[in-house]
């Protein structure tokens, strides 16, 4: 796991039951769990790192999805989880999508597999948007819908196609 997957958490004084917790990086899993388990401690204030849903916005953007346009909310900590796909015209596909937010930023993880004629292709990747640019880019369709979209920097991705590793390309 990247350390652009990890949340850091700096010391506080807060609180004494979260000191073992700081100064090392964790994953969105083992942080967001540790939030839920202690969030109704004395000591938890906004001081404290691990009460993140008061120190940080909530992210509010738009996604392309379905052939439409999606609002999402997160909050801060919060993961959104979401696939489609299904049978085509010449085969399938399936995609899914991880969208969290990691407090300064929302980070999108994805994965797709598709079939057709050419054969197998599969793909994934990690984009990641500061929360000031989730309304950064004009999304152009339909014309003037008034919709701005996020401006997603690139962090990783992987793309691999089957039938070309097979055939020796």
């Amino acid at each position: 796991m990247s350390d652009s997957q990890r949340v850091w958490f700096v010391p506080c004084e807060d609180s004494e039951s979260c000191a073992t917790w700081h100064n090392k990086f964790y994953t969105l899993t083992e942080a967001n769990s540790w939030i839920l388990d202690h969030r109704h401690e004395p000591g938890l204030t906004t001081g404290c790192p691990f009460d993140a849903r008061e120190r940080f916005d909530n992210a509010r953007f738009w996604i392309w999805e379905n052939s439409g346009w999606v609002k999402i909310t997160l909050k801060p900590m919060q993961k959104l989880e979401y696939c489609n796909g299904g049978p085509g015209e010449e085969g399938w596909s399936y995609a899914e999508t991880t969208l969290v937010h990691q407090g300064d930023h929302v980070a999108r993880y994805w994965s797709s597999e598709t079939k057709d004629c050419d054969g197998r292709m599969s793909g994934g990747g990690e984009d990641r948007c500061e929360l000031s640019r989730l309304k950064a880019v004009e999304a152009g369709y339909p014309e003037g819908c008034g919709i701005y979209r996020p401006e997603w920097k690139q962090e990783s991705e992987l793309r691999f196609d089957h039938s070309a590793e097979a055939a020796g390309y």
